[in-house]
């Protein structure tokens, strides 16, 4: 599964994202630079002090905007997860009328929706 660098934001966090649209957060604070850099290749200079392997991390992230990594195995996961959950079928019965629905997640210009199929009715007959 390849995924591509996005970010960062206006609040400095940076994702990993899917050709779905799905996302997983890589950087939340300025300390999980150099975990996310090196899911890139990067390696931490020599000697230095937390703060500078951050803001090398960081400026190494800034010229990889949009590159593509193969995914990690627990980052695979997560988004294996989240598409097995993106579609969500819902049956309710109500006094012999079984209705069936489903759910799917989606995204269009930048708004999370719905798209809704069903309901399929079956009428109980007893």
């Amino acid at each position: 599964m390849k995924l591509t660098l996005v970010g960062p934001t206006d609040e400095g966090f940076w994702f990993l994202e899917n050709d779905k649209g799905m996302s997983w957060q890589i950087v939340e604070r300025w300390a999980d630079h150099p975990g996310a850099a090196a899911l890139f290749g990067w390696m931490a200079p020599g000697a230095a002090t937390n703060d500078e392997h951050a803001e090398a991390a960081w400026e190494f992230l800034m010229e990889n905007i949009g590159a593509e990594i193969e995914a990690p195995l627990h980052i695979a996961a997560h988004f294996d997860a989240l598409e097995r959950e993106a579609v969500e079928e819902v049956v309710s019965e109500f006094f012999g009328v079984r209705m069936r629905s489903t759910f799917e997640a989606v995204e269009e210009e930048g708004t999370v929706g719905f798209k809704i199929e069903g309901p399929e009715i079956e009428i109980d007959d007893k």
